[in-house]
């Protein structure tokens, strides 16, 4: 296989963006029960899995005659893979376009434990079974057929590197979507709070201002409220409501002045 010329590995690499994007609109639709067109892009390719493949295969080549080897070099490579590709897609990008939070053993949601287990499976299920079919299939095609081969990869790899560029391009549009959302979010909650300060400090003021009317008030200027205690107003029930705590703040502070004078004797 080290023998497959930069054609040929290119060729492979868009069979297998395929086979991937095949794989995650089955699994995401029988999952789902709804049609997803899945991926990065906007055509049937899923560039992580065509580089996942091309990296799993050529780790496992030397221990293609083991497959406890060829499942654990496949399972490493990949893994980094995926886990390189979500790091750098979500800073960059500012979006994690796969999330493995609620698996178990996972790392910052990028990778976890049945992911990996899955490409290691993936690369034996490759090199035994998948990788024996489109090889002779892409040479057969290429050899028979070289003008077109050659002519179908250049098409494909020109609308590729257009589609990558716009999609990139709406990803960093999304990414900034999504900082705008939080900046105008983070300035409201400021702006709440800024007015909730303010708001507490009027409070405070006008209470002092109650506080200032009445804490001169004597006992006959509650004989009414001691006579109804249960009296009420519509229009001036705050007012009402502070005037009676007032009230029994002042009856407070009267049995403790009877105190203070009872204990003096």
């Amino acid at each position: 296989m080290y023998s497959y010329s930069f054609t040929e590995w290119t060729a492979f690499f868009f069979v297998y963006c395929f086979i991937g994007w095949c794989w995650e609109v089955f699994y995401v639709g029988i999952t789902k029960r709804k049609l997803v067109n899945r991926g990065f892009l906007h055509m049937p390719l899923l560039p992580i899995y065509g580089f996942g493949a091309v990296i799993m295969l050529h780790s496992s080549l030397p221990f293609q005659n083991s497959i406890i080897l060829t499942f654990i070099s496949g399972m490493i490579s990949a893994t980094l893979l995926e886990l390189i590709t979500g790091l750098l897609m979500e800073k960059l990008l500012k979006v994690r376009y796969w999330d493995y939070s609620r698996q178990k053993l996972n790392f910052k949601g990028i990778i976890c434990l049945s992911s990996s287990l899955f490409w290691g499976l993936l690369t034996v299920l490759l090199v035994k079974f998948v990788v024996p079919f489109v090889s002779e299939y892409v040479l057969d095609f290429e050899l028979k057929r070289h003008t077109a081969f050659i002519t179908v990869l250049i098409v494909i790899s020109v609308l590729f590197v257009i589609d990558t560029v716009a999609s990139v391009r709406d990803a960093i549009n999304l990414a900034q979507i999504v900082q705008a959302i939080d900046k105008a979010k983070d300035e409201t909650k400021k702006a709440i709070s800024e007015r909730i300060d303010e708001l507490e400090e009027k409070a405070d003021k006008r209470k002092q201002k109650i506080h200032e009317k009445t804490k001169n008030l004597k006992a006959r200027d509650f004989a009414m409220l001691k006579r109804n205690p249960t009296a009420g107003s519509k229009k001036h029930h705050q007012a009402l409501a502070e005037l009676k705590h007032e009230y029994e703040e002042y009856k407070l502070n009267k049995k403790a002045e009877k105190l203070r004078k009872k204990h003096q004797k």
